[in-house]
């Protein structure tokens, strides 16, 4: 029977999936010629910070701890809304393009915008995003990468919410 909380290989899989979906992300970039914009950048540090998360939750032990299990599980849902809400604002760029903005950041490598500018400059500028973030270079089933980021944040946010919940009314019950 499967316990209401999910063990080691949960978090495994997650952290897994996370993996495919950053190598498929490779392929497309230096296979395919599918060069990322500063949001997909940003989506995609989103979700190396989100595995690593998932990878600690993986190496708690299971049954003595709560408290870090669910600590390490806001931790993934944080970051899934912050992931959220990069890959929403990619979307709403590719419906509605900005007009031409000379101070866009977009076209800059994000690695050096953290070089040149503070934290939050960083972040208020590649969320502002510009006309290069707005074209949809691939799509699946009529979604762009940036509309797959969201749902996959979404699916990530979901699931770290599960957790918390089990952790909180079930795990005292299945010791």
């Amino acid at each position: 029977m499967l316990k209401p909380c999910f063990s080691r290989w949960f978090y495994l899989s997650q952290a897994l999936l996370i993996g495919l979906m950053l190598g498929f992300a490779c392929f497309l970039q230096f296979f395919k010629g599918v060069m990322p914009c500063t949001l997909c950048e940003m989506q995609r540090l989103i979700f190396v910070l989100l595995a690593i998360v998932l990878l600690v939750g993986a190496l708690l032990p299971h049954k003595k701890l709560i408290i870090p299990h669910i600590l390490t599980n806001l931790g993934a849902m944080a970051l899934a809304l912050f992931g959220m809400l990069f890959a929403s604002r990619q979307v709403w760029l590719e419906h509605f393009p900005p007009a031409y903005n000379p101070t866009s950041t977009c076209g800059t490598n994000l690695w050096y915008l953290f070089k040149i500018m503070p934290f939050s400059d960083v972040l208020l500028n590649v969320f502002f995003g510009g006309r290069e973030c707005a074209r949809v270079s691939w799509q699946f089933l009529k979604i762009s990468l940036a509309g797959w980021a969201f749902i996959w944040f979404s699916v990530f946010l979901l699931l770290a919410f599960i957790q918390v919940i089990c952790r909180l009314f079930f795990s005292r019950k299945y010791r």
